[in-house]
């Protein structure tokens, strides 16, 4: 344990099911801050305090003081500051007076928001039915989806997450495998699935990233995948019963960097570290606690 604790000196945020709360690390110490705001929500950075809520509810009108719905799956603010919500039931924009709320009359392709990613003047909203592009200067929305007869459309419409690698290149995961978007060409290509042969145990992808060596780490549902640039290969991380340094469940919600460099993963089980010198894990002590699904991970900037 003493060889991370000189690295985590910021506060990690973590979303659970039940709210979500701040880790930061004294030495030995850890101290959980739980804040019981909406369920679930993960807390990106304090916000200035004119973004402070004195009501958050539903009132399902296209322009409201509220919510479209209480239950918030994703959550970004954008380059010019407005803070964007993805709930069940719409797309939301706080200009911190109002919301003003997408949904399908506007012409989403679906309301159940789970991913949000922004890339110049394009909101990318990601669905449980298909991918979203909107222009968020004009609020034109373009729509796209899986179509079986073409290998150049997404793997699946059920959209976990989005991100944008070093090179430029969006990456969308989606419940039957990873597609990579390309600017300069156009079109999805459908990367990784166990449907082309890589050595995967599920089509799942709840999310991707990419660390400072520009390898890749996938979160699945079942297990965690690295793919290393520069000699090519696979490594899978599991879950193995009665050993403390593999992770603490197979099911792989999310991951993180932090400051030093370190990825956090989060698990239906838990939180872990991935200690790259020994390529195993360290999982954080619930003392006897029932451990928590971590559902999202942000390192405060």
């Amino acid at each position: 344990m003493a060889e991370i604790e000189e690295s985590l000196n910021k506060p990690v945020f973590l979303n659970f099911e039940s709210g979500f709360a701040e880790i930061t690390f004294f030495g030995p110490v850890l101290l959980l801050f739980f804040l019981m705001i909406f369920n679930p929500v993960v807390m990106a950075q304090q916000l200035p305090d004119r973004l402070v809520f004195e009501r958050i509810l539903s009132e399902n009108v296209r322009i409201e003081k509220g919510l479209s719905q209480n239950t918030v799956n994703t959550m970004i603010q954008d380059s010019e500051g407005f803070m964007w919500f993805g709930t069940w039931d719409g797309l939301n924009r706080y200009d911190g007076y109002n919301f003003l709320i997408y949904n399908k009359s506007n012409g989403l392709s679906n309301e159940t928001i789970r991913a949000l990613f922004q890339r110049n003047d394009t909101l990318w909203v990601g669905t449980e039915y298909g991918l979203n592009i909107l222009q968020m200067s004009t609020g034109e929305i373009s729509n796209f989806y899986h179509d079986e007869q073409d290998s150049t459309s997404l793997s699946s419409n059920v959209i976990n997450h989005i991100f944008e690698d070093h090179l430029g290149v969006i990456w969308i995961s989606t419940d039957a495998g990873l597609s990579a978007f390309r600017p300069a060409s156009g079109g999805f290509s459908r990367v990784i699935s166990r449907d082309y042969g890589n050595p995967l145990r599920s089509n799942n992808m709840n999310m991707a990233t990419q660390d400072s060596l520009d390898n890749y780490w996938i979160a699945t549902s079942y297990g965690l995948v690295l793919y290393e640039i520069e000699n090519r290969s696979v490594t899978r991380f599991f879950h193995i019963s009665g050993d403390s340094s593999s992770l603490p469940d197979n099911h792989v919600n999310s991951l993180a960097f932090d400051q030093s460099g370190r990825l956090w993963v989060g698990t239906r089980a838990g939180l872990c570290q991935y200690i790259p010198e020994s390529r195993n894990f360290i999982t954080i002590d619930y003392h006897g606690q029932l451990k928590p699904e971590i559902t999202t991970i942000h390192v405060d900037g």
